[in-house]
C-alpha cells in the first residue's frame, strides 16, 4: 500500500477536503514525521469545502467561498497541479452529482468492524 500512496502523491498535487476530513487531517498531518509521508501532505494547497466558516490553521488552506461544486469548477479552469480528494465522503457526491470528477482512484482501509462504521455497513461480510 506504500508503494501504491507514493506513487499517487509523487507528482504535485493540490488536496479538495470538506472541513471535517480537514480537521482530521489537520490535527496529524502538520505535525507528523516526513517518513510518515507529510511531506507531500503539508506542500500541497488544501481546499476546504464547508458551509461554516471553520478557523483554517494549517498552512497553504483555503476556504473555498460560496458553492463547493462553483468553487471546484473554476479551480479545475486554472493551471495549478492535480486536484485530489481524500476522504470527504459528502463533498465526493457532490462533485460526482455536478460531473466534477475525472478519475477515481479507490483505496479501502479496511480497520474497524463497529457496526455503526460506514464501511462496515456496505461490505458484504463481517470481519471476525
Amino acid at each position: 500500500m506504500r508503494q501504491v500512496m507514493s506513487e499517487a502523491m509523487s507528482a504535485p498535487f493540490d488536496l479538495v477536503l470538506g472541513r471535517r476530513t480537514y480537521e482530521i487531517f489537520a490535527a496529524y498531518w502538520p505535525h507528523a514525521p516526513e517518513e510518515a509521508g507529510s511531506k507531500p501532505l503539508n506542500d500541497a494547497t488544501k481546499y476546504v469545502a464547508s458551509r461554516s466558516r471553520p478557523t483554517l490553521e494549517w498552512e497553504k488552506s483555503v476556504l473555498i467561498e460560496g458553492d463547493a461544486a462553483d468553487g471546484i469548477a473554476e479551480l479545475k479552469k486554472g493551471e495549478g497541479p492535480e486536484l485530489q480528494v481524500h476522504g470527504s465522503g459528502n463533498l465526493i457526491q457532490t462533485l460526482m452529482r455536478h460531473n466534477l470528477v475525472d478519475q477515481y482512484r479507490l483505496w479501502v482501509f479496511p480497520s474497524s468492524s463497529d457496526p455503526a462504521n460506514a464501511c462496515s455497513r456496505m461490505a458484504p461480510f463481517r470481519p471476525r
